[in-house]
């Protein structure tokens, strides 16, 4: 189908990314934002995952896409390739070399040298998202207030990391999908009682590039946060608003088409930009700077 040659071009795309001699200047791994298989069979890993990223060289980490969740049988799935308790190449990857991740669940923390990421499973609705509710519970809001109080404590002692979110689900949205904003109030209450905000916001879900500037009062400060849509590298093509706009957040970039993000980090600044990917070009089309102060 049209989407999953339009992956495999992004994927290509992403895997130029990569230069053997100067494995420093390379990713470190690609975060996918959900949505890893469409259709009702869980099976569908090797076509629709294995195959299209066979070329991709980097470790592939995830949270989990509405899409991914909706049967018992998809969540396990996905838990079995990206949760796994040990890193081995599946059985339904073929020919295809490519070890399980080693996630310890559906959300999860990781620490890197430069930065923290805070992947949260969104859950299984088209809309909106959440991270807490009467049919689920309050225990992933529960982990997330505990699991933000222990960076906020790592960050007073230093030395200071971003610290970047990733759900499924966006926030806010102009275009595809409408945000969430119960999901963003949930993480915002966790964020007050932890003491600790992210320095940017990573979703898919929408098929499209879109930026936000959020403007937030936190402790006696104004912080601006970048909300980034990445949700293009397969289906794409959705309908996005074409008039930016003021307000909080404002709406800053918004592109309809395929492509992909990459996220650059230092000890002091984080550099979100985003591609835009077609069969002969591949073309930077945004990018945000975060001073991390």
């Amino acid at each position: 189908t049209d989407h999953e040659t339009r992956q495999v071009m992004v994927a290509d795309a992403m895997a130029k990314d990569y230069d053997a001699a100067s494995p420093q200047t390379s990713p470190a791994f690609f975060l996918h934002l959900g949505d890893v298989i469409y259709g009702p069979n869980p099976n569908s890993y090797l076509d629709q995952f294995y195959r299209p990223y066979m070329h991709y060289p980097g470790k592939i980490l995830a949270v989990p896409g509405n899409h991914d969740g909706e049967t018992a049988e998809k969540i396990a799935a996905f838990q079995k390739y990206f949760c796994a308790s040990s890193q081995t190449v599946p059985a339904i990857a073929g020919s295809v070399f490519r070890q399980t991740m080693t996630q310890p669940g559906v959300y999860w923390c990781l620490d890197a040298p430069f930065v923290q990421i805070v992947g949260m499973y969104s859950n299984s609705a088209e809309n909106p998202g959440y991270i807490s509710a009467p049919q689920i519970g309050q225990s992933q809001k529960q982990w997330l207030v505990k699991t933000l109080k222990s960076l906020a404590a790592q960050r007073a002692k230093g030395p200071r990391k971003a610290l970047l979110f990733a759900t499924h689900h966006p926030p806010y949205s102009s275009g595809g999908h409408s945000g969430s904003t119960a999901m963003l109030a949930d993480i915002d209450e966790a964020c007050q009682q932890a003491g600790i905000m992210p320095d940017a916001f990573l979703s898919g879900h929408a098929h499209s590039i879109q930026r936000y500037s959020r403007s937030a009062p936190f402790k006696g400060k104004t912080l601006t946060i970048p909300y980034i849509i990445s949700g293009c590298a397969g289906h794409g093509g959705q309908n996005v608003a074409t008039s930016k706009g003021g307000g909080n957040p404002t709406y800053e970039f918004g592109r309809e088409g395929w492509g992909y993000s990459t996220v650059r980090v230092t000890s002091h600044e984080l550099t979100i930009s985003s591609y835009g990917v077609d069969w002969n070009s591949c073309e930077k089309v945004d990018s945000v700077t975060v001073r991390l102060t």
